[in-house]
């Protein structure tokens, strides 16, 4: 993003993701920053309309009164990884990984803003009978939190630390469902449009997923439920409905 105001005789096409946004805002000079960006007449590429609004916001106007030209675009990825597995295929995925029950996925970086805490939260208010087992991929400071967390309430996590795309991949072929909880902070900061959720649903997976930033653009789209940040009854009931949901669907033959 700042390349086009270090270069501004090239023309540049930026894309502006939701930390990108955020550092920009808590910079002293942040609005003044953004208004030269936009001078330099760049392409401004937005993962979600808010993005885009919350950048003229900092900026004080609309970009493209400043010579710019905006965006909102889903970010690419690559649909030869992240693709619906047939039933063969997701049961040797299973079996590499080692499901044998109902299992919920999730994915990201281990920080707050990911609100991992609250699904483990709401894992823990489904009945031991029904409650399904959880993959967790990523690595990060909330690592140790959420396995006392996940201990205290006896449930069955697998943390599998940082997976590359590909393996990623094959574990949303391997899982029933995906979960992403993640969180607005008290700093105001969200997130855009988190790719994971995308490449969840392009495996076929039903995605549920907090009504947070750019999320809630999601809202009545096929294949996403979307409850409030930070409600882990909310996510627990999601769970279970799409949990049962699947499985009456594997029961007759579907999928």
């Amino acid at each position: 993003m700042l390349a086009s105001v270090a270069f501004p005789g090239i023309p540049h096409r930026s894309h502006i993701h939701g930390g990108d946004l955020h550092l920009l805002a808590r910079l002293p000079l942040g609005g003044s920053i953004a208004r030269t960006i936009c001078r330099t007449g760049a392409d401004l590429v937005f993962a979600s309309s808010r993005l885009r609004d919350a950048f003229a916001s900092l900026a004080g106007q609309p970009p493209e009164s400043l010579g710019a030209r905006t965006f909102v675009e889903a970010a690419p990825f690559d649909r030869s990884l992240f693709f619906a597995r047939d039933c063969e295929e997701r049961a040797r995925l299973r079996a590499r990984f080692g499901v044998l029950r109902p299992t919920v996925l999730a994915a990201g970086r281990l920080v707050p803003i990911k609100g991992f805490d609250v699904l483990v939260a709401a894992l823990a208010e489904i009945p031991a009978a029904e409650r399904p087992d959880l993959m967790l991929a990523g690595e990060g400071p909330e690592l140790a939190k959420l396995i006392r967390q996940a201990r205290a309430s006896q449930l069955r996590v697998r943390f599998l630390g940082a997976l590359g795309q590909r393996a990623l991949a094959q574990a949303m072929g391997a899982a029933d469902l995906f979960v992403h909880p993640c969180r607005t902070l008290s700093d105001g900061r969200s997130e855009g449009m988190p790719l994971v959720v995308r490449e969840a649903r392009a495996c076929g997976l039903p995605v549920i997923a907090s009504a947070s930033g750019g999320l809630r653009e999601l809202y009545g789209l096929d294949g996403y439920t979307l409850v409030e940040p930070d409600q882990a009854g909310s996510l627990a009931a999601a769970i279970r409905k799409l949990l049962m949901v699947a499985a009456s669907a594997s029961r007759d033959g579907v999928g």
